[in-house]
């Protein structure tokens, strides 16, 4: 179930995580499309944006990625790395709290593949709390299908 304080929590520390590693080369977004944008001392990537999507469940229990599709079903709203391609974004990053890793996809390879991917899978739904709540559906996408697109980082 969708808890938006907590989950709003867990993506700030994700968030603090990534910017505490790469504080060298980025800089926190000033617009709501992304969340950090590089910066010139990262040269060849200077100015390209990244978002990030944090969890805390343990990805080696369920083997999983929860992958966003829409961040209100009845509406049809693009989530995740779908909204964050829509929003130009660059880099999709996926912070998993659990076992201290991260995967750092480029967001066209990315949507390539979970489109290719996503015509044979079922879409999951995940109820959010309150009146008449809205409801996400996404895809749960096998790590082992994706991670070779991704860079992994530990931390």
């Amino acid at each position: 179930m969708i808890n938006f304080n907590k989950d709003l929590k867990r993506g700030q520390i994700g968030e603090s995580i990534f910017e505490n590693l790469f504080s060298n080369f980025v800089a926190k977004s000033k617009v709501y499309a992304h969340d950090f944008v590089f910066t010139e001392s990262a040269k060849e990537l200077c100015g390209k944006t990244i978002e990030i999507k944090t969890d805390s469940y343990d990805p080696n229990k369920t083997g999983n990625f929860f992958m966003e599709r829409f961040s209100d079903s009845e509406k049809e709203t693009d989530g995740g790395p779908w909204r964050a391609k829509g929003d130009r974004v660059f880099w999709y990053v996926y912070v998993f709290l659990a076992n201290k890793t991260m995967y750092v996809f480029e967001i066209d390879r990315l949507i390539a593949r979970l489109d290719e991917l996503c015509k044979w899978l079922r879409l999951s739904t995940v109820k959010g709390e309150g009146y008449n709540p809205f409801l996400t559906k996404g895809y749960k996408i096998p790590i082992k299908d994706i991670e070779d697109l991704a860079a992994k980082v530990s931390f």
